[in-house]
């Protein structure tokens, strides 16, 4: 245990030959109770020394979770089923104008580990804006720490002052920068809210988020599958992704979570609310693609091409 709610776990290979992950990776995780997979990053450190083929996760732990209790449980000699690695994040190795920021929300930290690793091995001078409840919330600040030197900045919510905002932090963010960022929805908005305003532009922003939170106010609404002449009704308690599936609809999907564009659907007609993390504000208001496992109706019905 990291601390009381972050437990890390090494998972070595049954089998020889496997692939070492690319910086930011992550892997999917079997949930046997849940028959279901849960996304959780690797951990990538200089000064670890595992089995080859061997990864390291640092995975938050929650009280009323099905997939925290199953990864509670797991004891050494444990078999884990695991599918991956996958990576959202890619890495522009060729620019030399403007700075390389990281932006690490809690748990957030764990593919931001390799990647910081990744930039220093080529000599670029990244920076660490981390962000936690505590500096016991703050797993793996020492070797942060020890890679970074000075360009670790720590912001802890327990401060007397509180936390710093995302705004205040990143005031001197200029259109050549690139981010890196991991981290609550929250916080991924504060960082495409504060990055639009100052002119960055999205195809700069390397992110990935690590939950998704349902909206409390979501409404029901009809879709007209046109390509299969059938209509579904999507409650307010599921996705529309969810919705599509449960018709017997095989729709294409990966992360659920709004972030990789896999699942994207041509939409037909009808108002679309874009929940994604894919596109810009203006993108969003002319675009004809909807991302079913987050984004939703504002019409009462939509035509979809599927």
């Amino acid at each position: 245990m990291l601390s009381a709610s972050i437990k890390e776990i090494t998972v070595s290979p049954l089998a020889t030959g496997c692939a070492v992950p690319a910086a930011g990776a992550h892997f999917k995780w079997f949930i046997p109770e849940l028959n279901e997979w849960r996304h959780y990053s690797a951990v990538q450190l200089a000064d670890r020394t595992t089995q080859q083929g061997s990864v390291v996760f640092a995975i938050r732990l929650t009280a009323d979770s099905v997939s925290s209790r199953y990864i509670r449980s797991l004891a050494v000699n444990d078999t884990v089923q695991l599918n991956g690695p996958f990576n959202t994040f890619t890495y522009p190795l060729t620019e030399d104008v403007g700075r390389d920021i990281a932006i690490a929300g809690g748990i957030g930290i764990t593919p931001l580990t390799g990647i910081l690793q990744h930039l220093t091995s080529l000599n670029r001078s990244a920076h660490l804006h981390y962000f936690a409840r505590s500096d016991d919330d703050a797993a793996y600040a020492l070797p942060m720490q020890a890679l970074l030197q000075e360009r670790l900045h720590l912001h802890f919510s327990n401060q007397p002052e509180g936390r710093r905002s995302v705004s205040q932090v990143l005031a001197d963010l200029a259109p050549h920068d690139r981010l890196y960022v991991c981290g609550p929805q929250s916080m991924l908005n504060e960082v495409f809210c504060h990055a639009e305003a100052n002119g960055l532009g999205r195809e700069r922003i390397h992110f990935e988020i690590f939950n998704v939170v349902r909206e409390d106010d979501a409404s029901a609404f009809v879709i007209d599958a046109v390509e299969s002449g059938i209509s579904v009704n999507v409650n307010p308690d599921q996705s529309l992704l969810e919705a599509l599936e449960a018709a017997g609809l095989d729709p294409l999907y990966d992360c659920r979570r709004g972030e990789c564009g896999v699942c994207a659907i041509e939409v037909v007609e009808g108002e679309v609310d874009h929940r994604d993390f894919i596109m810009s504000e203006q993108e969003a208001a002319c675009s004809t693609t909807i991302y079913p496992c987050v984004s939703r109706a504002k019409s009462q019905r939509l035509k979809l091409a599927i």
